[in-house]
């Protein structure tokens, strides 16, 4: 997955016509050279680029929602600095991660905060349980 999209006006813009004349060569183009391009017809303007940018392999998904759980867990069992890094972590892969996964870690930091009252992260991870409850709702279907 790409983690920075080029803009629209950094692209190569090419008409509907010259793609159609030379597919082959702009999907090899495309996926050669790790780009993008934009078709323009009369009504509407196209991106095509190459299909990796947006696609998560299921299994690297479920790895990842995994070792992000343990991590959480690691973090929640040790009085150290890495419950920040790790909210931040979190925070930064929302995205990525599934609703179970998500409503795990919201179990996980209660029965913490529950265990520890007087944790000394406990603002950290209150705020952490409400960014991925907020999360949720936003992102519920």
């Amino acid at each position: 997955m790409r983690n920075h999209l080029p803009k629209i006006n950094e692209l190569r813009h090419i008409t509907a016509q010259e793609f159609c004349d030379n597919m082959d060569d702009f999907l090899e183009e495309v996926n050669k050279q790790d780009t993008a391009l934009v078709i323009d017809t009369d009504h509407n303007s196209y991106v095509l680029c190459p299909a990796k940018w947006f696609e998560l392999e299921i299994l690297e998904n479920k790895h990842f929602n995994i070792a992000i759980t343990c991590a959480l867990r690691y973090a929640l069992g040790h009085p150290t600095g890495f419950v920040d890094t790790m909210a931040m972590i979190i925070r930064e892969s929302l995205p990525r991660l599934n609703d179970q996964t998500l409503r795990g870690m919201i179990r996980d930091i209660e029965d913490q905060l529950e265990l520890k009252s007087d944790n000394c992260y406990h603002s950290t991870l209150k705020q952490l349980k409400a960014d991925i409850t907020s999360y949720l709702s936003d992102n519920w279907i």
